[in-house]
């Protein structure tokens, strides 16, 4: 039996006389691993801006775990990672541990002392990444693989059911995401956690989530054709991206 824990329902956004969004209907069910996709300037960041409650509606409405987002109160519950390459300064003298210990307030309420619940979940969430022999080490030491993965326990640390990542293998080697794919795959399968995975490669992102929802100012749920994302692509470029969403399609 599904669970909603995101709503969009007939949702439209402008940015003065620009659409961003049009008429997006689209359900995030607990437990689903959702690969985002769509060209630059679909809609993508827009739409999860939208769900995060930092951009307001033109039209249509957003629930969250059944409440209207305007009386949704319990953010703790969904976590965001954004691009690693474009919020984090490389030579910031700060450790593993600190950055995760950041995520905790989120759930503890800023300006309250860390207590030795949050140390001991800190600690927990630290070992679920592997992360736990280099808390002492500097973030900028690490490779792109596991900084991205500091983030994403920064995340984690405010216990979220729902955890959204955007474009998360900027910056990270190739030989390090096969590695990555497969730790967010643990997260979903074993952590029970629900996955949306913002991104512009197709190929890459259909290998590993469960679903696809396609945007290019409104969505279309998976078996989306490559002329709904982009329209200039040629005919063998169609037939290819009908497999990927075929391969997704059936992969459970």
């Amino acid at each position: 039996m599904h669970e909603p824990i995101v709503e969009f329902q007939n949702v439209s956004f402008s940015y003065g006389s620009r659409v961003a969004l049009q008429h997006v209907n689209a359900v995030i069910n607990k437990g689903d691993y959702i690969g985002l996709i769509g060209p630059n300037g679909a809609g993508k960041t827009t739409l999860i801006r939208v769900l995060l409650g930092l951009l307001k509606p033109s039209s249509g409405n957003v629930r969250l775990y059944g409440k209207n987002i305007k009386e949704f109160k319990d953010w703790h519950k969904i976590g965001y990672v954004q691009q690693k390459a474009t919020t984090f300064d490389a030579t910031f003298p700060v450790t593993v541990e600190e950055v995760v210990a950041m995520g905790r307030f989120a759930f503890a309420g800023v300006g309250r002392p860390l207590d030795h619940h949050d140390r001991h979940r800190i600690g927990d969430v630290l070992k679920m990444v592997g992360l736990d022999k280099v808390a002492d080490r500097r973030v900028g030491e690490l490779s792109g693989g596991q900084q991205q993965k500091v983030f994403i326990a920064r995340a984690l640390a405010s216990d979220p059911d729902l955890l959204i990542l955007d474009e998360p293998t900027t910056g990270v080697d190739v030989r390090s995401q096969h590695e990555f794919y497969h730790f967010l795959h643990d997260l979903n399968v074993h952590h029970r956690l629900t996955l949306v995975l913002i991104s512009h490669d197709t190929d890459v992102v259909s290998t590993h989530v469960s679903r696809l929802l396609c945007i290019n100012k409104t969505i279309m749920d998976h078996g989306c054709s490559i002329e709904f994302l982009l329209p200039s692509h040629k005919h063998n470029d169609v037939k290819k991206n009908e497999q990927i969403f075929k391969r997704v399609r059936h992969k459970h």
